[in-house]
């Protein structure tokens, strides 16, 4: 039917066909919807919001809701995000079940524009029920966020609503799970240094909150975690605070030998002793040497292992 020739009683009896529905369809069946949409806006809302209470009694259905918003979501985004934020909101966290929806987070930052703390509900979706989280649990890419004038903001109630979650109890997570918010990508490493840097700086003498934020900057490659041990030392000489802070990555991989992956560990530690040649640091300089040595024994144990296999 041409746009032209649809009347009201057309936009019912497609509703009507919504609230009929037993089961999901998938989004191949949803292409014709722009004809409708564009005479009466609310259609596709109302759409939306029936097949979203189907989800309560079969889950499935949110295939339905995905299928429609994949197909039509850049070009209503907008006029469904002013018609009904608080609806748009609740579908979009479900549709995070689909691995592909709004990966590169085109939509969720629409959504920010009307609601700053809509990350942090992502955030607390994502995580809820789970005993153990991973940071592979979030799949999408936070770049476009990055971008924004009010990118600070936005992070740093990221840190913190991790952070406030990690006091829950029975939930397992460490700063390391932040890590798909703060990737080192070129197009924004400056902004990103820039607020983990503002992170350590307000939290300087907050213990808890350090040893998070460096959860986080341990499993960062070399080269870029040093700038920031750099900057504790500069604002807090505590061997105490410094014994805290985690300084090798909790979690790693490698292919073959793990000989040059300690080896790397290694060269890390030798350069934050290189840091620490000051009176004020001698228990720091004692503490690093220590675990030098330890990672000298770890290197000497994987080489024994090689040679072992190889035989």
């Amino acid at each position: 039917m041409e746009k032209t020739q649809i009347e009201k009683v057309d936009i019912d009896r497609l509703l009507e066909y919504f609230k009929n529905l037993t089961e999901p369809k998938k989004s191949y069946a949803f292409r014709f919807f722009d004809r409708y949409i564009d005479i009466d806006f609310t259609t596709l809302i109302t759409i939306i919001d029936i097949l979203f209470i189907k989800t309560k009694n079969n889950g499935d259905f949110i295939i339905s809701i995905f299928g429609i918003l994949d197909t039509h979501i850049n070009k209503y985004v907008d006029l469904f995000l002013e018609k009904n934020l608080k609806l748009f909101k609740e579908v979009y966290l479900h549709c995070l079940k689909e691995n592909h929806f709004d990966h590169d987070c085109i939509v969720l930052n629409k959504i920010v524009n009307y609601d700053k703390h809509f990350v942090s509900n992502l955030i607390s979706y994502q995580i809820a029920n789970k005993q153990y989280f991973h940071s592979y649990d979030i799949r999408q890419d936070f770049t476009i966020l990055w971008k924004r004038d009010d990118y600070k903001e936005i992070f740093i109630k990221i840190f913190d609503t991790f952070f406030d979650l990690k006091e829950l109890k029975d939930t397992f997570i460490h700063g390391e799970d932040l890590k798909p918010f703060f990737m080192l990508k070129e197009e924004h490493i400056d902004r990103t240094f820039e607020v983990i840097k503002l992170l350590i700086k307000e939290n300087i003498q907050d213990e808890e909150k350090l040893i998070f934020i460096f959860e986080l900057i341990s499993s960062l490659d070399n080269q870029n975690k040093i700038e920031f041990f750099k900057l504790f030392l500069k604002l807090n000489k505590s061997f105490k605070m410094f014994k805290t802070l985690r300084i090798l990555p909790l979690q790693k991989s490698w292919s073959g030998s793990e000989v040059p992956s300690l080896e790397k560990e290694k060269e890390f530690l030798e350069y934050i002793k290189s840091l620490l040649n000051r009176i004020d640091f001698l228990e720091h300089k004692n503490y690093i040497e220590k675990l030098i040595m330890d990672k000298n024994r770890e290197i000497k144990l994987a080489k024994k292992r090689d040679f072992i296999k190889d035989f």
